[in-house]
C-alpha cells in the first residue's frame, strides 16, 4: 500500500484472500479494529491489520498452527517412536512410556552393553554421545594423543602423577593463599576472591606443581585477566613480572580488573 493512500475494506479483504483467509469482517474502520476471517484450516479468527501483516502465511490462527504441527510431524505414536529411535540405532525397553519428543524415555545402550539409559527424542538427534550409558560414554570419549588437548611433553611417569594429584593441588592451592596472608601481591587485597597462581604453568612443568616458591596469590579478576592475554600453556615467571609492572602502573588509580 502507498504511503500516505487512504486503506480501504476492499483492499484489507484482498490481503486476507491472498493470504489464503476468507474475510468476514463487513467493514474496515481503522488500525485498532478487529478483523474477523477464516483461517486456512477454517477456523475463524480476529486480530487487527498490523498483526495481520506480521502473521504467517497462510494465515493460521492458533488452532490452525497445532492441525498444521501435527500433520507436518504427524502423531507420534509409541510405533513411530520405536521407528524413529531404531533410525538412530537404538531400542526403547517400553515403548509405553512414549509421552512425546522431549521427555526421556528408557533405552538400551547403543554400544550393545545391555544397560539401560535415558534419553528424549531431541537429546538423541543433538548429542554426540546420547543413546550411550555412561561406561560406554567413557570410552566414547577421545583420550590419549587423540584428544585435542593432548600435551606430548608429559613424560609417564609425569602423568601417573597428576592423576593422583587433584588433593594435593587444593592443599598447594590453600598453601599458597595462606603464606600470602590471604593477600593480593599486586592490588593488596585482603579476602574476597582470590586464586593461586602457578608461574610456570602446571602443564608444561610438572615438577614444580606443588612447589609453594612457584605460586602467587592474586585476585580472582587479575588471575583471569593474565590467562587471557599470555594463554594458558607457556607461561613463565618473566610473563608475571611484566604482568605485575602493568598493574602496578596503572595504581594507585582504580584498575578495572581489581
Amino acid at each position: 500500500m502507498p504511503k500516505g493512500q487512504r486503506i480501504t475494506s476492499a483492499a484489507v479483504k484482498a490481503e486476507i484472500v491472498s493470504r489464503g483467509g476468507v474475510p468476514v469482517f463487513s467493514d474496515y474502520s481503522g488500525p485498532r479494529s478487529l478483523l474477523s476471517f477464516v483461517a486456512s484450516y477454517g477456523h475463524t479468527h480476529a486480530m487487527r491489520r498490523d498483526a495481520l501483516l506480521r502473521s504467517s502465511s497462510p494465515l493460521l490462527c492458533p488452532t490452525c498452527q497445532k492441525i498444521r504441527v501435527k500433520q507436518v510431524r504427524g502423531d507420534w505414536t509409541p510405533q513411530r517412536a520405536i521407528e524413529e529411535f531404531a533410525a538412530h540405532g537404538v531400542t526403547l525397553v517400553n515403548p509405553l512410556q512414549w509421552r512425546g519428543i522431549h521427555f526421556p524415555i528408557e533405552v538400551l545402550c547403543r554400544e550393545g552393553c545391555g544397560q539401560i539409559t535415558s534419553i528424549s527424542h531431541t537429546q538423541l538427534r543433538l548429542s554426540r554421545t546420547a543413546g550411550r550409558c555412561s561406561d560406554c560414554i567413557r570410552k566414547f570419549r577421545l583420550r590419549g594423543p587423540a584428544h585435542p588437548l593432548w600435551n606430548p611433553i608429559l613424560t609417564p611417569e609425569h602423568r601417573l602423577r597428576t592423576q593422583r594429584r587433584p588433593g594435593e593441588i587444593k592443599a598447594w592451592y590453600r598453601a599458597v593463599l595462606k603464606r600470602a596472608d590471604f593477600t593480593c601481591a599486586l592490588s593488596g587485597q585482603v579476602g574476597g576472591a582470590l586464586s593461586a597462581h602457578h608461574l610456570y604453568n602446571l602443564a608444561r612443568h610438572p615438577d614444580l606443581a606443588l612447589d609453594l616458591d612457584n605460586g602467587v596469590c592474586i585476585t580472582r579478576n587479575l588471575h583471569h585477566l593474565f590467562h587471557k592475554r599470555y594463554g594458558r600453556v607457556h607461561n613463565t615467571k618473566e610473563q608475571f613480572d611484566e604482568f605485575a609492572a602493568q598493574v602496578r602502573l596503572a595504581l594507585p588509580s582504580p584498575y578495572p580488573c581489581l
